[in-house]
């Protein structure tokens, strides 16, 4: 059976949650989508969390993601989605 582990980042918007495998491989990416309140799939950030260069990436702790998914998801639906 393997096991699933996480590491969190964000871009200064967006939380992100990395999803590795047993072997420490980076196997996706995931983000809150605001029309379902649920944490999705999200390869976008694949990239950017393997190989961010541009320093737009910072890793953050589980308690920080956690509390700013919960203030991502509460912006009002009316605002635009920002752009990934």
């Amino acid at each position: 059976m393997s096991e699933t582990s996480y590491k969190y980042f964000t871009n200064g918007v967006w939380p992100i949650r990395a999803v590795y495998d047993d072997q420490n491989r980076l196997r996706g990416t995931e983000a809150p989508n605001r029309e379902t309140g649920e944490i999705e799939l999200n390869m976008h950030w694949v990239n950017k969390v393997f190989d961010d260069r541009s320093g737009d990436i910072d890793e953050i702790t589980k308690e920080e993601f956690d509390a700013r998914v919960i203030e991502f998801l509460a912006q009002k639906k009316t605002n635009p989605e920002p752009s990934p």
